[in-house]
């Protein structure tokens, strides 16, 4: 419970604050513009920091990226997470606090399922074949169409892809 109060509940609020604070204190002087810049990097260097360390205790616990590519992108990604969107998170969310603290009710109203050119689209797909999580990298996807793809006509031989 501790955890949710200090990083879920007052999470936005601090960093918002602190953003905020840290602006305010250099257009008015209070802070120097050299200070404000170290800060400002400091705290996106610490947000990237937190993504970077769960990117590689994923890749080492679940070898879900073998390629080095893959890690590359996910660490660009995580790099640019912090570069804006992190900010508007803070603030949806400290928005959302807001509502909750006013007792104000969310409600997400109908959602229209519309195909790509506007009229109304048909039921939705069916779900695939079960693909187990843990397969093997050698494994195959699954392929719509088994009979004419040659890739993955040993599918069902492959031990552990099908559940």
């Amino acid at each position: 419970m501790p955890f949710f109060v200090a990083f879920e509940l007052l999470g936005p609020v601090i960093e918002l604050f602190g953003y905020v604070a840290l602006l305010v204190g250099a257009v008015l002087g209070w802070v120097q513009w050299t200070g404000f810049l170290a800060m400002l990097l400091l705290a996106l260097s610490l947000g990237f920091m937190i993504s970077a360390l769960a990117l590689l205790l994923e890749a080492l616990a679940s070898g879900l990226y073998p390629r080095p590519r893959q890690i590359a992108v996910l660490a660009a990604m995580a790099l640019a997470e912090n570069l804006g969107y992190r900010q508007m998170v803070s603030l949806w969310r400290l928005q959302g606090l807001w509502r909750w603290m006013r007792g104000k009710q969310q409600v997400w109203g109908t959602m229209t399922r519309t195909a790509a050119l506007g009229e109304a689209a048909g039921p939705p797909a069916p779900a695939p074949d079960a693909i187990r999580l843990d397969a093997p990298p050698e494994c195959p996807p699954p392929c719509t169409n088994a009979a004419a793809c040659s890739v993955t006509k040993n599918w069902p031989a492959c031990p552990g892809c099908r559940t």
